[in-house]
């Protein structure tokens, strides 16, 4: 069970009225909590996960959340989500400086993924030749413009750190609760955040079509408001 609560008065009433029993199958996820961060990267790639369909993932769940989409922000996010799933435990601040072309941190994290032996030949070209003569640093202003709406006020902590603690796959497959407190974020960084997780939410129940039914645990996903965070797609309707 997901619930997502932009308010927090329904996970009070929830944590108040659930069963001893079941509080030790709980996790409670709070981004605004600076002494309890969240440890959430959603560009952690497990041992053995397919660093193609972690991109796609993630391109899918920006599309559902931010406007202004096009094939060329398409391109150039995809390139860096693929060439930076090379590299150690890269997390979504690592994205922003990638996409500030000529800036001390893009050209550290490009000699990083051009380093790495086994590179895909479209991923290294891209990075040693296309980006800096293909992209005008005013084109790269939108992809900027819309992962700062991830990386401002207290949801920076979160996301620009390497350590993946919630795994929602596993959560899934162990039948866990999972309570995402959003009531301290303010409303932008909310809609955004809550858009972004439930797109995850959506891309890891839709990763389970290759078990058998029967070996799939259900899951119920619930949104308080969820207008604020449901996009047209008719995959979430």
């Amino acid at each position: 069970v997901v619930f997502i609560d932009p308010h927090g008065d329904g996970i009070t009433d929830i944590m108040d009225a659930m069963p001893q029993e079941h509080v030790k199958r709980c996790i409670y996820f709070n981004p605004a909590d600076q002494n309890n961060i969240p440890l959430w990267n959603p560009l952690y790639l497990p041992k053995g996960a397919c660093r193609y369909r972690m991109a796609d993932d993630m391109l899918s769940a920006f599309e559902r959340v931010f406007t202004g989409w096009g094939d060329r922000l398409a391109h150039v996010l995809r390139n860096g989500l693929i060439g930076l799933s090379y590299l150690e435990a890269p997390c979504l601040l690592d994205l922003y400086h990638l996409l500030r072309p000529k800036s001390e941190e893009s050209n550290l994290l490009r000699k990083r993924i051009l380093a790495k032996q086994g590179l895909d030949a479209p991923i290294r070209s891209f990075w040693e030749h296309d980006f800096l003569k293909d992209y005008r640093e005013s084109e790269l202003a939108a992809p900027k413009h819309k992962l700062s709406k991830l990386l401002s006020g207290s949801v920076y902590s979160m996301l620009s750190q390497s350590n993946s603690t919630i795994n929602l796959e596993q959560i899934m497959r162990e039948n866990k609760i999972l309570l995402v407190d959003l009531s301290g974020l303010g409303s932008d960084t909310k809609e955004v955040l809550g858009s972004v997780m439930l797109a995850m939410l959506l891309m890891t129940a839709l990763q389970r079509s290759h078990l058998k039914q029967a070996d799939r645990t259900p899951v119920s996903t619930f949104a308080d408001k969820g207008h604020m965070f449901v996009s047209p797609d008719p995959r979430e309707q």
